[in-house]
């Protein structure tokens, strides 16, 4: 039920593969699905269905993972959040 993501940089006549992270630790207690990517601002938004997350404070939810691009061109994770599902 897990997926990678991939996506390529164009850059002086070349692609360049840019591997997105796999979700570690925390990040998969409960994952379900339905993930969806997109941008807020500069960071890089991955969202996803979880649930019976034993150490969430919501049984089930939905788990929000900001990442920014590094120099390097690898994600850096700043902040996750549970929310409500709406």
């Amino acid at each position: 039920h897990k997926f990678e993501i991939f996506g390529y940089e164009y850059n002086k006549n070349s692609f360049n593969l840019i591997k997105f992270p796999n979700l570690k630790g925390r990040q998969e207690f409960g994952y379900s699905g339905k993930d969806s990517l997109y941008l807020v601002k500069s960071d890089i938004v991955r969202s996803f269905q979880f649930k019976n997350d034993q150490y969430s404070d919501l049984v089930n939810g939905v788990r929000v993972c900001f990442y920014s691009l590094g120099p390097d061109n690898s994600f850096v994770l700043k902040k996750t959040l549970d929310l409500e599902n709406e």
